[in-house]
């Protein structure tokens, strides 16, 4: 099995995390004259990014593959997608760059069992080679899936 979305989780829960540090020096930087309020204020804003980081790293999957599957592992079960069942997978445009590295948005619209459509995202980096691999195993196994890159 390959990684195709590496520590995508982790990511995810670190914008809440970093999002809550920064909220504790702002309420550091007006509070500093009104200490008896700057304890619980701190302490409510560090419940709140904790509890958005545990829902964000709940809510999202790492996506690993094979010759046949695509697995979305999220932190209480895993779903399987066969190759075949991937209608679509788009590369989109750099969204972001971090540290001087672009990501781009990578998603892959696919069949569920029930016959109704979905989609999974994550950001991906040009430094990534298994998308590569991963869109060359989905021609060779189901070649009416579309591939579109920016």
């Amino acid at each position: 099995m390959k990684d195709l979305a590496p520590n995508h989780r982790f990511y995810k829960s670190l914008l809440p995390l970093l999002l809550t540090f920064i909220g504790c020096l702002i309420l550091i930087a007006a509070l500093k004259n009104y200490l008896f309020i700057l304890g619980p204020m701190i302490l409510i804003t560090v419940i709140i990014g904790y509890l958005f980081a545990k829902r964000s790293y709940n809510k999202y999957a790492n996506a690993y593959y094979d010759s046949e599957y695509l697995y979305l592992s999220y932190q209480s079960e895993t779903i399987k997608i066969k190759l075949q069942d991937i209608i679509s997978v788009r590369l989109s445009k750099p969204e972001v760059k971090l540290m001087g590295i672009p990501y781009h948005d990578y998603m892959i619209t696919y069949q569920n069992k029930d016959q109704s459509k979905d989609s999974y995202s994550f950001l991906v980096n040009s430094i990534n080679y298994n998308i590569e691999t991963f869109e060359k195993i989905i021609n060779y196994y189901s070649p009416d899936t579309r591939i579109d890159r920016y």
